[in-house]
């Protein structure tokens, strides 16, 4: 490995690798959106089975243009510090969510959930995440478990659930 390669510093130039990257999420977003084009969109109020891959292949394509604009607007790679905190804890609370929530139930699963992505800010103090917390469990209570059979109870009797 030469110097060069090795070279991870914030001004070192955009070399092939972030170019190639950039590009492969371009012609990929393109075909995604291509594909979902292919198999039917729908109109605005009746989507249709291609309206997500097409929503998602645009999306990731002007992700990829917002690369391409980044590299040529710095000229080289941007100084960027992965934070691994938020990386590492909101995915680890949102397993656990899926987790906890069929055996524990809603409440205890949206505690555990806003405890740990809570803590993906390291700005957050415990008294905010707990009071986080008991707002979104109760707020989920009053939706879900008391507002949606409310609301659907009708459902009950149908061949739907």
């Amino acid at each position: 490995m030469t110097d060069h390669e090795s070279d991870t510093s914030p001004t070192r130039p955009a070399g092939l690798w972030e170019y190639g990257v950039a590009t492969t999420l371009l012609l990929l977003g393109l075909y995604v959106a291509y594909s979902g084009q292919q198999i039917g969109v729908g109109t605005p109020r009746r989507m249709g089975p291609g309206f997500l891959p097409m929503a998602v292949g645009v999306s990731l394509a002007a992700l990829s243009l917002g690369i391409f604009w980044e590299l040529s607007r710095l000229g080289g790679r941007s100084a960027m510090d992965v934070p691994l905190r938020p990386l590492v804890l909101i995915p680890l609370s949102m397993a656990v969510f899926a987790a906890t929530v069929g055996p524990l139930g809603l409440i205890p699963a949206t505690v555990l959930l806003v405890l740990i992505g809570a803590f993906a800010d390291a700005t957050m103090t415990a008294k905010r995440a707990a009071l986080t917390a008991v707002a979104l469990s109760v707020i989920g209570y009053l939706l879900f478990i008391r507002g949606w059979p409310a609301a659907f109870g009708f459902l009950r009797h149908s061949h739907v659930f």
